[in-house]
């Protein structure tokens, strides 16, 4: 999907994301992001939920909830070759 604008509010203090709203090319609301529950993860201070709402299903959602995070893991080049891709 092609967005026609992505609005982003973010605390002042650390830059965490709050909210964000999709619009679509026809600049009207399309889906709202939310972030709450903010907590250490992979030693760092981030949204452990994330909410997106459709503007035309008010009443629906998908939410992605992280319980645990590991972050600035190495990965060897391998890691993303053709062959394992394909074996995934």
């Amino acid at each position: 999907m092609v967005w026609g604008k992505v609005v982003v509010t973010v605390l002042a203090n650390g830059y965490l994301p709050i909210i964000q709203h999709y619009y679509d090319e026809d600049m009207n609301i399309a889906r709202t992001m939310t972030f709450s529950n903010n907590k250490l993860l992979g030693g760092r201070l981030l949204p452990s939920v994330m909410r997106v709402v459709p503007a035309d299903k008010p009443n629906e959602y998908t939410e992605l909830v992280y319980e645990k995070l590991e972050l600035d893991t190495k990965l060897g080049d391998a890691f993303f070759s053709l062959a394992r891709l394909k074996r995934m």
